[in-house]
């Protein structure tokens, strides 16, 4: 019975990240969102083969980002560069992202981590059914897998399952896997 109840939970929590996904994108722009184009002789497209004011990462000009395409210097000893030689497991790059989550591990054997820009503390306990559960860290690790929904997006978490607490997912994990992949922008990771 916990099983349904948390399928239907997850059910539920997927339709209120995808509801907040449509109504966070504005006016839609381009021939078919209804706005008129500008047919004049002037061209402005990447692919006119004029020169354009770009303000952009191709443009040569200094910007304030942070990042690998921002100019900065990489150390190829730092474990996390491209360059490094180290592979960063996926389960490694998104403990480091979580900013929140939700522990039931000891009713449920389940932790939710909150990972997309969306999940504010607010927001995120909001989505946590008990205030107790509610932490600004991610879920403990090792986990049997989790199922990754909307990844890289602003709506973006994981539910950990785990083979311990008060309803273990050892037997149901093939079933718990399935009901991932079902739903729309589910993906099981290990």
């Amino acid at each position: 019975m916990r099983k349904y109840i948390y399928f239907v939970f997850l059910l539920a929590l997927l339709t209120f990240t995808l509801s907040g996904c449509a109504m966070s994108f504005g006016q839609p722009e381009g021939p078919d969102s209804g706005e008129e184009i500008d047919t004049s002789d002037e061209p402005s497209s990447p692919d006119s083969g004029e020169d354009e004011d770009n303000q952009g990462p191709d443009s040569g000009e200094d910007e304030d980002n942070q990042g690998p395409d921002s100019g900065e210097e990489i150390d190829p000893n730092e474990p996390t560069s491209p360059d490094s030689g180290e592979e960063i497991s996926l389960n490694d790059y998104l403990k480091s992202k979580a900013k929140f989550s939700c522990n039931l591990i000891n009713d449920g054997s389940t932790c939710i981590e909150y990972i997309g820009s969306f999940w504010t503390k607010d927001n995120a306990k909001l989505n946590c059914s008990s205030a107790s559960a509610f932490a600004a860290k991610p879920c403990p690790r090792p986990a049997l897998g989790g199922c990754r929904l909307n990844a890289d997006t602003s709506n973006e978490i994981v539910t950990w399952h785990y083979s311990y607490g008060g309803d273990p997912y050892t037997e149901v994990l093939p079933y718990a896997t399935k009901s991932c992949e079902a739903l729309p922008g589910g993906h099981w990771i290990n």
